[in-house]
């Protein structure tokens, strides 16, 4: 798997387009990838997306709320079921199921 850091100066459409050229590369963007926008990272083919900043730039309680719960709970409402990739909150490996 390659890190691609940081995620926030490109774009889904870029990874697409490196996906073309490079079909096998396992690539997971981090830095920048947000809860709203991870879905758009996997359907672009993301094998995972990295989201630690988001869980970080809140107040402190939340941030110990968010990671005595699990930052997978916060992340996988929001990603569609596909197998192989995985949720953010650094790079836990999504159930399958």
């Amino acid at each position: 798997m390659v890190k691609l850091f940081p995620a926030s100066h490109t774009s889904p459409q870029v990874l697409r387009d490196v996906l073309q050229a490079l079909p096998h590369a396992s690539l997971a963007p981090t830095g920048g990838v947000t809860i709203r926008r991870a879905p758009d990272w996997i359907a672009a083919g993301a094998v995972a997306v990295g989201g630690g900043g988001e869980l970080t730039r809140a107040a402190p309680a939340d941030v110990q709320l968010r990671m005595a719960t699990g930052t997978s709970s916060v992340w996988r409402p929001k990603l569609p079921a596909q197998p192989g990739g995985s949720v953010a909150g650094h790079g836990c490996p999504r159930t399958r199921g």
